[in-house]
Protein backbone atom coordinates (compact mmCIF):
# COMPACT_ATOMS: atom_id res chain seq x y z
CA UNK A 1 0.00 0.00 0.00
CA UNK A 2 1.30 3.88 -0.79
CA UNK A 3 1.53 6.52 0.85
CA UNK A 4 -1.35 8.18 2.29
CA UNK A 5 -2.07 11.83 0.67
CA UNK A 6 -3.35 14.05 2.77
CA UNK A 7 -2.71 17.51 1.91
CA UNK A 8 -2.64 18.81 -1.54
CA UNK A 9 -2.16 22.37 -2.79
CA UNK A 10 -1.94 23.90 -6.37
CA UNK A 11 -1.34 27.38 -6.83
CA UNK A 12 -1.35 27.84 -11.11
CA UNK A 13 -4.04 27.61 -14.01
CA UNK A 14 -2.81 23.93 -14.13
CA UNK A 15 -5.34 22.02 -11.45
CA UNK A 16 -6.05 18.84 -12.84
CA UNK A 17 -10.18 18.92 -11.83
CA UNK A 18 -11.23 16.36 -14.45
CA UNK A 19 -8.26 13.47 -13.32
CA UNK A 20 -8.28 14.48 -9.67
CA UNK A 21 -9.23 11.20 -7.25
CA UNK A 22 -8.11 10.91 -3.68
CA UNK A 23 -10.17 9.21 -0.96
CA UNK A 24 -7.01 9.94 1.66
CA UNK A 25 -6.60 13.84 0.97
CA UNK A 26 -7.96 16.07 3.88
CA UNK A 27 -6.43 19.27 2.92
CA UNK A 28 -7.11 20.88 -0.53
CA UNK A 29 -6.12 24.32 -1.90
CA UNK A 30 -6.98 25.85 -4.80
CA UNK A 31 -5.13 29.17 -5.93
CA UNK A 32 -5.49 30.91 -9.18
CA UNK A 33 -7.60 28.63 -10.61
CA UNK A 34 -11.65 29.13 -10.80
CA UNK A 35 -13.84 26.21 -10.86
CA UNK A 36 -17.45 26.25 -11.83
CA UNK A 37 -20.43 24.98 -10.55
CA UNK A 38 -19.73 21.17 -12.13
CA UNK A 39 -16.06 20.71 -11.54
CA UNK A 40 -17.13 22.06 -7.63
CA UNK A 41 -19.53 18.62 -7.76
CA UNK A 42 -17.30 16.63 -9.29
CA UNK A 43 -14.49 17.86 -6.72
CA UNK A 44 -16.47 16.77 -4.06
CA UNK A 45 -17.29 13.19 -5.49
CA UNK A 46 -13.48 12.53 -6.07
CA UNK A 47 -12.43 13.45 -2.53
CA UNK A 48 -15.26 11.95 -0.05
CA UNK A 49 -13.00 12.64 2.98
CA UNK A 50 -12.12 16.39 2.57
CA UNK A 51 -11.88 18.46 5.42
CA UNK A 52 -10.40 21.23 4.61
CA UNK A 53 -11.16 23.52 1.34
CA UNK A 54 -9.54 26.69 0.13
CA UNK A 55 -11.47 27.30 -3.85
CA UNK A 56 -12.16 30.23 -6.01
CA UNK A 57 -15.93 29.89 -7.54
CA UNK A 58 -16.65 31.70 -10.98
CA UNK A 59 -20.20 30.50 -12.16
CA UNK A 60 -23.33 32.84 -12.95
CA UNK A 61 -25.56 29.70 -12.97
CA UNK A 62 -28.11 29.96 -10.42
CA UNK A 63 -30.10 27.05 -11.72
CA UNK A 64 -27.69 24.29 -10.15
CA UNK A 65 -28.43 22.58 -7.03
CA UNK A 66 -26.40 19.82 -4.36
CA UNK A 67 -28.08 16.71 -4.38
CA UNK A 68 -27.27 15.92 -0.79
CA UNK A 69 -24.78 17.19 2.35
CA UNK A 70 -21.32 17.26 2.17
CA UNK A 71 -20.63 16.27 5.82
CA UNK A 72 -16.77 16.00 5.51
CA UNK A 73 -15.89 19.34 5.41
CA UNK A 74 -15.11 21.22 8.39
CA UNK A 75 -13.33 24.48 7.13
CA UNK A 76 -14.33 26.44 3.87
CA UNK A 77 -12.36 29.30 2.39
CA UNK A 78 -14.39 30.55 -0.27
CA UNK A 79 -13.95 32.79 -3.20
CA UNK A 80 -16.96 33.56 -4.92
CA UNK A 81 -17.61 35.67 -8.02
CA UNK A 82 -21.69 36.39 -9.28
CA UNK A 83 -23.59 33.53 -7.99
CA UNK A 84 -25.17 34.14 -4.09
CA UNK A 85 -27.80 31.32 -5.43
CA UNK A 86 -25.31 29.09 -5.38
CA UNK A 87 -22.89 30.23 -2.60
CA UNK A 88 -25.79 30.07 -0.43
CA UNK A 89 -27.04 26.52 -1.64
CA UNK A 90 -23.14 25.25 -0.91
CA UNK A 91 -23.20 27.04 2.82
CA UNK A 92 -26.21 25.07 3.40
CA UNK A 93 -24.91 22.16 2.39
CA UNK A 94 -21.78 21.88 4.60
CA UNK A 95 -23.63 21.07 8.14
CA UNK A 96 -20.86 20.54 9.66
CA UNK A 97 -18.80 23.86 8.80
CA UNK A 98 -16.73 25.02 12.27
CA UNK A 99 -14.34 27.42 9.92
CA UNK A 100 -15.76 29.66 7.27
CA UNK A 101 -14.08 32.62 5.16
CA UNK A 102 -15.92 33.94 2.46
CA UNK A 103 -14.59 36.60 -0.03
CA UNK A 104 -17.44 37.31 -2.66
CA UNK A 105 -17.78 39.73 -5.42
CA UNK A 106 -20.84 41.09 -6.91
CA UNK A 107 -22.96 39.15 -4.16
CA UNK A 108 -24.97 41.58 -1.98
CA UNK A 109 -26.12 39.87 1.50
CA UNK A 110 -26.73 42.00 4.81
CA UNK A 111 -26.18 41.20 7.94
CA UNK A 112 -29.61 40.00 8.46
CA UNK A 113 -29.83 37.50 5.40
CA UNK A 114 -26.15 35.90 6.72
CA UNK A 115 -27.44 35.91 10.30
CA UNK A 116 -30.36 33.76 8.95
CA UNK A 117 -28.14 31.18 6.84
CA UNK A 118 -25.87 30.82 9.98
CA UNK A 119 -28.52 30.31 12.57
CA UNK A 120 -30.51 27.92 10.00
CA UNK A 121 -27.73 25.97 8.19
CA UNK A 122 -24.45 26.48 10.33
CA UNK A 123 -25.12 25.41 13.92
CA UNK A 124 -21.70 24.20 14.37
CA UNK A 125 -20.05 27.30 12.79
CA UNK A 126 -17.28 28.81 15.09
CA UNK A 127 -15.36 31.72 13.12
CA UNK A 128 -17.04 33.37 10.27
CA UNK A 129 -14.53 35.72 8.35
CA UNK A 130 -15.98 37.51 5.46
CA UNK A 131 -14.73 40.33 2.93
CA UNK A 132 -17.60 41.47 0.26
CA UNK A 133 -16.84 43.88 -2.40
CA UNK A 134 -19.99 45.24 -5.07
CA UNK A 135 -21.44 47.75 -7.19
CA UNK A 136 -24.48 49.17 -6.43
CA UNK A 137 -25.63 50.76 -10.07
CA UNK A 138 -27.59 53.51 -8.99
CA UNK A 139 -30.26 53.49 -12.10
CA UNK A 140 -31.27 50.33 -10.88
CA UNK A 141 -31.30 50.73 -6.86
CA UNK A 142 -32.69 54.05 -6.12
CA UNK A 143 -33.39 53.06 -2.40
CA UNK A 144 -29.87 51.67 -1.61
CA UNK A 145 -29.02 52.96 2.02
CA UNK A 146 -25.63 52.04 3.48
CA UNK A 147 -26.56 53.19 6.71
CA UNK A 148 -29.31 49.81 6.62
CA UNK A 149 -26.73 47.42 5.59
CA UNK A 150 -24.31 48.37 8.77
CA UNK A 151 -26.95 48.65 11.52
CA UNK A 152 -27.80 45.26 10.34
CA UNK A 153 -24.42 44.10 11.52
CA UNK A 154 -24.86 45.88 14.80
CA UNK A 155 -27.66 43.07 16.42
CA UNK A 156 -26.88 41.44 19.19
CA UNK A 157 -26.79 38.57 17.07
CA UNK A 158 -23.19 40.35 15.52
CA UNK A 159 -21.81 41.87 18.46
CA UNK A 160 -23.04 39.56 21.48
CA UNK A 161 -23.72 35.99 20.34
CA UNK A 162 -20.85 36.15 16.88
CA UNK A 163 -18.45 38.91 18.75
CA UNK A 164 -18.01 39.76 15.30
CA UNK A 165 -17.42 43.45 14.39
CA UNK A 166 -17.84 44.71 10.64
CA UNK A 167 -16.65 47.59 8.54
CA UNK A 168 -17.89 49.18 5.53
CA UNK A 169 -16.00 51.61 3.11
CA UNK A 170 -17.71 53.10 0.04
CA UNK A 171 -17.10 55.31 -2.82
CA UNK A 172 -19.88 56.84 -4.84
CA UNK A 173 -20.19 58.86 -7.82
CA UNK A 174 -23.12 59.91 -9.87
CA UNK A 175 -23.62 56.32 -11.39
CA UNK A 176 -22.80 53.94 -8.32
CA UNK A 177 -21.22 53.21 -5.92
CA UNK A 178 -18.64 50.68 -4.49
CA UNK A 179 -18.57 48.84 -1.46
CA UNK A 180 -16.01 46.97 0.50
CA UNK A 181 -17.68 45.34 3.60
CA UNK A 182 -14.95 42.94 5.88
CA UNK A 183 -15.24 42.03 9.41
CA UNK A 184 -12.70 42.83 11.73
CA UNK A 185 -10.42 42.18 12.34
CA UNK A 186 -8.83 42.21 9.14
CA UNK A 187 -7.69 38.63 8.16
CA UNK A 188 -7.02 38.82 4.49
CA UNK A 189 -3.82 39.32 2.91
CA UNK A 190 -4.49 42.21 0.30
CA UNK A 191 -6.41 45.06 1.24
CA UNK A 192 -8.74 46.80 -1.62
CA UNK A 193 -8.16 50.66 -2.07
CA UNK A 194 -10.95 52.43 -2.87
CA UNK A 195 -9.46 55.70 -4.62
Amino acid sequence: MGPRLATSSFSNDRFPIARYRSKSNEYLSIKHVKLNFTELIRLFRSTPNLCYLNVCIDDSSNDKLFSSPIFSVLSLKLHIIRSDTMMKNLIKNLPNLIHLTIISEHINLDGYQWAEIMVGYLSQLKQFRFQMHYYIDHSNDEHFDIDRILLSYQTPFWLIKQKTFVRIQWNTNDENTYLFVYTLPYYFDFFCSLL
